[in-house]
C-alpha cells in the first residue's frame, strides 16, 4: 500500500473499532474522495483487507475478531463491577458473618459450670466479675468464653482474692486479671531469723544458739 492508501485503510480500521463495520455509501464522504475514487480503492488493496457483511457494510476480518473479543472482556469486567458493588453481594456476605458472641450468656454458664463442679461462687465475686465484663464490653474488648472465664477461677487463688482481682482490673481496665496471693497468716517459720526449736529436746540447734 502506498501512504494514501494506507491513510485510508486506518481511518476505515478506527471507524469499524468505534462501530463495528464501515458503511459503503460513506465511504466517499469519511475519506474525502468521489465515487469513482472510491470504486478504484476498493479495487485494490483496500477491499482485500475489508469484506462485506451481510448487510452489505465492509468488515476487516481480523479486526472484527478482536473487537469482539475485547468487548467480551470489557462486559465481563463490566458485569464483575456490577456484582462488586451492588447490594446483593454485601447482603450475602453479612448474612454469612458470623454470630455474635452473647457475653453475659458466657458469663452465666461459666458460673453454672462452677457450681456443678462444686460449691457455687459467692455473690460479691459473681458481682465483681459482671462488672469486669460491663467493663470489656465498654471497651470492646473480645467476649470471653465459659473456658476462659473458669481458667481465671482457678483454685490455686482463694474466692475473695479473685473478687480482688477482677475488682483492680474493673477500675485500671485491664484486658486480663491478675490476683495476688494473701500472705499467710504466721508467716514462713523458716524465714530469715526465725528460730528453730528441736521437739525432742525442746532447745535451740548448736549453730542457732547464741
Amino acid at each position: 500500500m502506498d501512504l494514501r492508501t494506507q491513510a485510508m485503510y486506518l481511518r476505515m480500521l478506527c471507524l469499524q473499532w468505534e462501530y463495528g463495520s464501515v458503511q459503503h455509501k460513506m465511504l466517499g464522504a469519511v475519506l474525502g474522495l468521489l465515487p469513482h475514487e472510491v470504486e478504484e480503492a476498493l479495487a485494490g488493496p483496500l477491499g482485500e483487507a475489508f469484506k462485506s457483511d451481510v448487510e452489505g457494510n465492509l468488515v476487516n476480518p481480523r479486526l472484527d475478531e478482536i473487537r469482539l473479543k475485547a468487548l467480551g472482556r470489557s462486559e465481563q469486567n463490566r458485569q464483575a463491577a456490577l456484582a462488586r458493588w451492588s447490594d446483593e453481594p454485601k447482603a450475602k456476605k453479612k448474612k454469612a458473618s458470623r454470630k455474635r458472641v452473647d457475653g453475659q450468656a458466657e458469663l452465666d454458664g461459666a458460673v453454672h459450670l462452677y457450681a456443678v463442679r462444686g460449691p457455687a461462687l459467692p455473690a460479691p465475686l459473681i458481682a465483681a466479675m459482671n462488672e469486669y465484663r460491663r467493663m470489656r464490653a465498654e471497651n470492646a474488648y473480645p467476649v470471653w468464653r465459659k473456658a476462659t472465664w473458669l481458667k481465671n477461677l482457678s483454685d490455686k487463688y482463694s474466692h475473695e482474692e479473685w473478687q480482688a482481682a477482677y475488682e483492680t482490673a474493673t477500675r485500671s481496665e485491664w484486658r486480663s486479671v491478675h490476683p495476688k496471693k494473701a500472705p499467710k497468716r504466721g508467716g514462713n517459720p523458716f524465714a530469715e531469723g526465725a528460730k528453730f526449736v528441736d521437739p525432742n529436746t525442746q532447745a535451740l540447734p548448736k549453730y542457732d544458739q547464741q
